[in-house]
């Protein structure tokens, strides 16, 4: 009996203490009302999360929002003030990747950008770094500048091919920039590769991918097993991962042997690693980082033109604003270079405009590795961190009129550049796109190209009416504009004239 009263005292000693800390605990941060067991699963949306999101925001009169699915926490982080303390000044808790058992299978796991926080994504991150910096990236303006003239020739010849003149100007700049080899067309067999890589990763949120993420042991399931089809799925994925990451590899190494190599990435790094010794790790190191850059770089930019262009198409008024500028500051018998870059304010303020108008990348992802507290709430350990990026650029307590293509916002009385010069679309803290600087001189020269030579204007239908050019988006994990139409012809004779001068057929 003294057994029995100890134990059933003991079992309410402990529980009491349960209830005392539970009382201590700090709240969640606000949220939907969650269901048992499957958590707030009814309440997500079934297309563009990152407006539903940022509406919780509103709703819930706060910068940081919590739900969960199936026993996992989300912390959603909508606003900039929240976005910075968490995600820069503490980012040593928060530039962790949730880790995916399906992107281990299809091969991903070599991918710098989805790599967990540690010691080897430090080392990759370091080369990223040293090659990608703001000063370091002026090695590829010669690539930039020359494809982009080539583009613009294309333009000319056939403007209603627009989007397909875009592929291939971003794709081509990135292939000669890490492997020395230009594109053109993008049926080039390393472009239909990567192509076809990331669609798949894109594409493995399906029933039994998601499964065997929430059950890893799955993974050890045969193929042929009766409902193993995601591992089919990861198999085919495979080989095009080791592919992406050998072959155009290999066939520098083959170059550089034969003395014909172009100077690029690549050689660099096979140059570096080979001054170091010719380390494996060190080859497994830039083979990882120039596949990295390889499979992220060319479709992100793709989405950042194409939105220039859609904003460019619904705003003559900028147009004519932004070439006045040009004009005035490198006149008319030359392209914008961009040494030019500082002297053009209001262009600044368009390319910072279509960064913001709709980010490449919606979201940015992480996992809390320590409990925290931020604002009064309690931020568990584990938690997926999801930084709205779409809802940041969109928030209007920041952005008066968010959905409003506006440049004179990050302009000042005077006409000067305000202090908003964070371009969120690159992300936060560690985590920040590695290739910023790369991306942004390929768009504001492409941007500024374009503005100082080509009109954009409305087509016509059957009956003479103008077709209105909409900002229509798609649901992805890179958001893409939707395709649409409009006329782009060149302004004036001198602008045609300039375009056959500056093409020096690459």
């Amino acid at each position: 009996m003294d057994i029995l009263y100890s134990l059933t005292a003991t079992i309410l000693f402990v529980y009491c203490l349960k209830l005392l800390a539970r009382r201590k605990r700090l709240p969640l941060p606000p949220g939907p009302k969650p269901t048992w067991i499957i958590g707030n699963l009814r309440d997500m949306p079934k297309a563009k999360a990152w407006i539903t999101f940022s509406r919780w925001s509103q709703d819930y009169q706060s910068g940081i929002i919590y739900f969960s699915l199936v026993g996992q926490g989300f912390l959603v982080v909508n606003q900039m003030k929240a976005a910075s303390e968490l995600l820069e000044t503490r980012a040593s808790n928060y530039s962790d990747r949730p880790q995916s058992t399906m992107n281990a299978l299809m091969g991903w796991d070599f991918s710098v950008a989805l790599m967990p926080y540690g010691d080897l994504w430090r080392s990759r991150r370091k080369v990223f770094n040293q090659h990608f910096r703001k000063d370091a990236v002026k090695t590829y303006e010669p690539i930039q500048e020359a494809r982009i003239h080539g583009f613009l020739k294309d333009l000319l010849q056939e403007p209603g091919e627009f989007r397909n003149h875009i592929q291939i100007l971003t794709a081509t700049i990135t292939t000669a920039s890490i492997y020395g080899r230009d594109v053109h067309s993008m049926e080039d067999p390393y472009v239909k590769l990567v192509d076809e890589a990331v669609s798949m990763l894109a594409n493995s949120m399906f029933p039994t991918a998601l499964l065997v993420n929430a059950v890893p042991i799955l993974k050890h399931l045969p193929a042929w097993f009766p409902g193993a089809g995601f591992k089919r799925y990861a198999n085919k994925c495979k080989v095009l991962t080791e592919r992406m990451q050998n072959e155009p590899l290999e066939e520098v190494k083959l170059l550089k042997d034969k003395g014909v190599a172009q100077p690029c990435l690549t050689t660099a790094l096979l140059e570096e690693n080979e001054a170091s010794g010719g380390s494996q790790p060190g080859e497994e190191t830039l083979r990882a980082v120039v596949a990295t850059v390889y499979s992220g770089a060319a479709d992100t930019t793709f989405s950042s033109i194409s939105t220039a262009f859609n904003c460019l198409a619904t705003h003559p008024d900028v147009v004519a604003k932004a070439r006045s500028e040009i004009y005035s500051v490198v006149g008319k018998d030359r392209l914008p270079q961009l040494r030019d870059r500082p002297s053009l304010p209001y262009l600044e303020a368009v390319y910072r405009e279509v960064m913001r108008f709709y980010p490449v990348l919606p979201f940015s992802i992480r996992r809390v590795m320590e409990d925290d507290v931020y604002d009064g709430y309690s931020i568990p350990k584990g938690t997926i961190v999801i930084g709205n990026i779409w809802g940041i650029s969109h928030d209007p307590l920041a952005y008066d009129n968010p959905n409003d293509f506006r440049p004179e916002r990050f302009l000042d009385a005077t006409g000067h550049l305000n202090n908003d010069e964070k371009v969120v679309a690159f992300g936060f803290g560690r985590r920040i796109c590695v290739g910023q600087h790369f991306a942004s001189s390929t768009t504001w020269l492409t941007l500024a190209c374009v503005i100082a030579l080509f009109d954009f204007l409305p087509m016509k239908d059957d009956n003479g009416l103008d077709i209105p050019v909409r900002a229509e988006y798609t649901d992805e994990f890179i958001a893409h504009p939707k395709e649409f139409k409009c006329s782009i012809i060149p302004c004036s004779k001198e602008a045609e004239r300039l375009i056959a001068e500056t093409y020096n057929g690459f």
